[in-house]
């Protein structure tokens, strides 16, 4: 029996029995609900080392090391937690994009940054006693640290799981 593909209504063929969509549309998935992008700008952000790398950090939901980002929405690129494989999978796929057409641009990260962040940002150097300290705390560069407008995500995360009693 050969199925049909749950978004385009074609024949499935060539598949799994239990295959839920064509080749076509599996192959053209990602960027249809803007994972590729999404994921393309985790990349970047770990690049710029405004993201620690997923392998550094544990996973926020068991505890293990985690090896890759979860986003829930892809309407938010950089909104991710760090996870392990079994709990990415368990936590099942993320929202997809509102467009089919995506443009990250500086403005979609600028509109992210909070006020709460920014003020993190200022206690975390406050609180090791300079831009440079940590940055060598974080294993990044000084220069890494004067750029970033707030404390991302992931190194708000490190610096909870490195200095606890900072967040007391």
């Amino acid at each position: 029996m050969i199925g049909v593909c749950n978004f385009c209504n074609k024949d499935i063929v060539d598949r799994e029995p239990a295959a839920r969509f064509c080749f076509s549309c599996v192959n053209g998935r990602s960027k249809r609900t803007g994972a590729t992008n999404a994921h393309n700008a985790v990349q970047k952000a770990v690049k710029k080392g405004i993201l620690a790398p997923a392998k550094t950090l544990v996973c926020i939901d068991c505890g293990e090391m985690a090896d890759r980002y979860d986003h829930r929405d892809y309407n938010k690129p950089l909104d991710v937690v760090p996870v392990c494989r079994k709990c990415n999978v368990h936590r099942g796929e993320a929202t997809p994009v509102l467009s089919q057409t995506i443009k990250l641009s500086m403005e979609l990260i600028t509109k992210q940054i909070t006020e709460q962040q920014q003020a993190a940002l200022h206690n975390a150097i406050a609180k090791a006693g300079s831009k440079a300290k940590l940055a060598r705390l974080l294993g990044v560069s000084r220069a890494a640290v004067t750029h970033w407008k707030k404390l991302p995500n992931g190194r708000l995360y490190q610096l909870q799981v490195m200095q606890p009693e900072w967040f007391k």
